[in-house]
């Protein structure tokens, strides 16, 4: 078994399929579907809540975390190690509540999916952004990440990003 990523002020728990209603708090926000895709409604959340558990279970390496704080234990958003649009890869992704940006969280958490990542012997990870995500691009270059051209990429208004270990 494996210890899921937390810090002093945030844990994380897998994705379940009873974990729709979080979901979708976060993907029918406007702000933070911006640049991601379209706003999400409860239907859709609920077959992407049940792909996440789906592929807990199926890979216990690679996971959609809640990510909640310690003290208050409220829903803050979610973290993932999962395979890369063209399965070539591992991906990072996340995804935060507004109240919760520009506190350090997605920095905080995302060391330790990091460093839960390496010691699952993944000795690369990829992440992409939109260009105009600023805050997205501060997180994972304080992470480590390098921002690096991707011919696969080139057509999309996109950012790649790796870390290597």
């Amino acid at each position: 078994m494996y210890n899921e990523p937390y810090t002093p002020l945030l844990y994380t728990q897998s994705v379940t399929m009873k974990d729709t209603n979080y979901l979708y708090l976060l993907n029918s926000n406007a702000q933070v579907m911006e640049y991601i895709k379209e706003v999400e409604d409860y239907t859709t959340a609920t077959s992407v809540t049940n792909y996440m558990a789906y592929c807990n279970q199926r890979n216990p390496v690679l996971q959609h975390w809640l990510v909640k704080e310690q003290i208050t234990d409220d829903f803050v958003g979610w973290f993932a190690l999962q395979p890369s649009d063209n399965k070539e890869y591992i991906e990072i992704a996340y995804r935060f509540l507004p109240a919760y940006w520009n506190k350090g969280y997605a920095t905080d958490i995302g060391k330790q999916v990091l460093h839960y990542a390496f010691l699952q012997k993944i000795q690369k990870i990829t992440a992409i952004t939109d260009k105009n995500n600023l805050a997205s691009i501060k997180v994972l270059l304080k992470l480590g990440f390098l921002l690096l051209p991707n011919p696969n990429y080139a057509h999309l208004p996109v950012n790649y990003f790796e870390i290597c270990y």
